[in-house]
């Protein structure tokens, strides 16, 4: 699993990573430094991803 969040503070997607990764999920997870906070978000590409998840289970 790929998780880019921007707009929040490091630790919330830290501690979800975390959390899906003690749970057994193979989570890939980076913080991409020295980058401002963009808005420029795929957000079809996004809600397709959601979608392949939620009908893989």
């Amino acid at each position: 699993m790929i998780v880019r969040i921007r707009d929040t503070a490091l630790a919330i997607p830290a501690i979800l990573a975390l959390k899906l990764q003690n749970s057994g999920v193979d989570v890939n997870f980076y913080s991409p430094w020295n980058r401002g906070h963009a808005g420029d978000y795929d957000l079809p590409e996004l809600f397709n991803w959601m979608d392949s998840i939620c009908k893989a289970k």
